[in-house]
Formats: C-alpha cells, sequence, structure tokens
C-alpha cells in the first residue's frame, strides 16, 4: 500500500505534493553538548559548503543540543538528494565537526514526521505546546513523541522552529492529519520506512465534500 494521494481533515484537504523513494535518515551523537546557535551554524556551513539541503531535527534543551537526526525533505521544484549524497554529506559533517555517526539509533520501522508547533509560516503566528498535539494522537499508534528544534538550510533559504518529531505506525497518519488541520499547518514530511518512501503532504482548501 503505498502513500495516500489526498486526506482530509475538518474544511481542508492534505494531497501528496511530492513522492521519492528511499526512507533515509542519519542520527547523530555530540559528545559535548553544544549551544544551539554553533549547531545551526555548523548546519548552515554543511549547507553552504556542499550544496546539500539540510534538514535536521535537533534535541536537547532551549540552549544545548546534544543529538540530531537528519533526514531528506523533498521538494517540488527542486527534487531531493540521493541516499548515497546524504551519506557523503552526513560523513562531511560528522569530520568537520567531531560529532558521530549513531547508525543504531536512527528509527527502522513505522513512519516519521516532524510536525511543527507554530501554526503556519508567519513568526508571530500562535505556538502550540507538545502536550496540546498528544491530545489529539492516539497513543497506541504512537511509538514516540519528543519536541525538537527543526532545522532547515537550502541555499540562501533558512529557518528554525519548534516541532515535534513523531514516530509510529502507518495507522498513525489520519490522525496526524486531523491534528495539522487543527493547528494549521500548510504543510509536512513522512518519511516511511516500511515503503522506503518519502513524500511531502501539502495543505489544499477543501470545499468540504
Amino acid at each position: 500500500m503505498g502513500q495516500p494521494a489526498v486526506l482530509r481533515s475538518h474544511d481542508m484537504a492534505y494531497k501528496t505534493l511530492t513522492t521519492w523513494p528511499g526512507a533515509w535518515t542519519c542520527s547523530m551523537h555530540i559528545p559535548t553538548a553544544a549551544p544551539l546557535a554553533a549547531v545551526r551554524q555548523a548546519l548552515d556551513d554543511l549547507a553552504d559548503a556542499t550544496g546539500w539541503p539540510v534538514n535536521a531535527f535537533a534535541y536537547g534543551t532551549a540552549d544545548t543540543v546534544d543529538e540530531l537526526l537528519i533526514y531528506r525533505d523533498p521538494s517540488q521544484r527542486h527534487g531531493i538528494p540521493s541516499v548515497i549524497e546524504s551519506e557523503g554529506a552526513a560523513h562531511t559533517l560528522a569530520a568537520a565537526s567531531g560529532w558521530t555517526l549513531a547508525t543504531n539509533q536512527a528509527p527502522a520501522r513505522g513512519i516519521l514526521v516532524g510536525f511543527e508547533l507554530r501554526e503556519g509560516y508567519e513568526p508571530d503566528a500562535p505556538l502550540h505546546d507538545i502536550g496540546e498535539l498528544l491530545n489529539v494522537l492516539p497513543a497506541a499508534e504512537l511509538t514516540s513523541c519528543r519536541q525538537a528544534w527543526l532545522i532547515s538550510a537550502r541555499g540562501t533559504r533558512r529557518r528554525q522552529e519548534l516541532c515535534a518529531v513523531l514516530r509510529g505506525s502507518s495507522e498513525l497518519l489520519p490522525a496526524i492529519t486531523i491534528a495539522a488541520g487543527k493547528f494549521q499547518q500548510e504543510r509536512f514530511v513522512v518519511t516511511d520506512l516500511a515503503q522506503q518512501r518519502v513524500y511531502a503532504m501539502q495543505r489544499e482548501m477543501s470545499d468540504g465534500d
């Protein structure tokens, strides 16, 4: 069974914007917890030096980070780097930073979704907490939910937002879609380990039919 073409949430629908084969992720351990700003700079430097579009979840406190999970975010316009290119970028980052690859910690099954906690893209839009999200997700289908910073760097575009990193069975996806509508999300990326695919779900206005 492949990824859904359209999922509906209240008065919104989320359609598959773009999908690509491969469900690559890479976990990295930061031996000495680093300031968030320093981690962000290292990821920006990687994007600038290699041209690889960086997308990562940075785990830690508000001030320091001790773990990264790097993933691929497909772009309708620019496509997506190959798994080989992504592995090369991860090794480049490890060599430059001294951080270590932790391949045994990367997700191995189910789906992985980074769910942003701020509504839409405006910096002054409402910011929700992770507890609100957990209230609308079925615990039976949810393997883990961790708060992190979502950091992305593609070309000159740079973003940093609080998010919840969700892992669970594929049956969790409809509930994630309902939550996306409730929290006014424009887009989210699904890394499907079972189907070995990665795809982006984009919000579109629905007439309610």
